[in-house]
Order: structure tokens, then sequence, then C-alpha cells
């Protein structure tokens, strides 16, 4: 499964609307929602053995979801998707985002998922 799969993974249980980078418009999604979630990451390769040959890719990943209301229960609908997705123990922290010059609210969610390939458990 690919690091893009997951994530779809994670928001489909938490039956948030997630995007790569920023919402687009979808034939599941034609308007901007009210509460819906991107992601941003980054990849780093570990070598972890005398012949310096990769072991497992390791994806820090940066969650930003954006909402009208509280989102305390959406946060946690993802954090908890995201342990059951074998990522590391999310961090979250509040943010702050102004959309077409209104303030809604927003929260920062950090995670990591370090995929061992055929180095380790699928």
């Amino acid at each position: 499964m690919t690091i893009y799969q997951r994530m779809r993974e994670v928001f489909r249980l938490a039956d948030v609307p997630g995007f790569f980078q920023a919402w687009r418009r979808t034939e599941e999604c034609p308007e901007l929602p009210n509460t819906y979630a991107v992601y941003n990451m980054d990849r780093e390769r570990s070598v972890q053995s005398a012949d310096d040959q990769p072991i497992f890719w390791r994806y820090n990943i940066t969650i930003f979801v954006y909402g009208l209301t509280d989102l305390s229960g959406v946060v946690e609908d993802i954090e908890d998707a995201l342990t059951m997705e074998r990522f590391e123990l999310p961090t979250s922290s509040d943010a702050y985002a102004r959309i077409n010059g209104a303030h809604i609210y927003a929260k920062q969610i950090n995670t990591a998922f370090t995929d061992f390939g055929e180095y380790g458990p699928d």
C-alpha cells in the first residue's frame, strides 16, 4: 500500500474529506466542505546497514484540519485512524486560518509513518 493510499484510508476511517497539499474540486466533493483536511509530507531514506543500502523510508506528515466549528472531535477521529493505520502517535496543536477573509478553526496534526517494505511487517 502506498503512503497516499494509507492517507486516503485514514481520512475514510475518520469520515473527513482529505486532500494532498490543497483542497481540489472532485466528484465526491464539488464544493469546499465545512470541515476538511489537507496534508503535506516529506520522505527520508534511512540506511541502517554496513553496505549502505536503504532499509526503510520514513514519511513525516503534517495534516491541517479546517472547519467552521470546533474541531476537537474531528481531530480525535483522525488521530484514532492514524493509530489504526500504524502511524506514529500523532501530536496536534492549534493553528489559525483565514478563508475568504473570515476566521475559521484550524488544527495541525504531526505524525510519521515508517515503511519497512520487504524488511518489515506489512
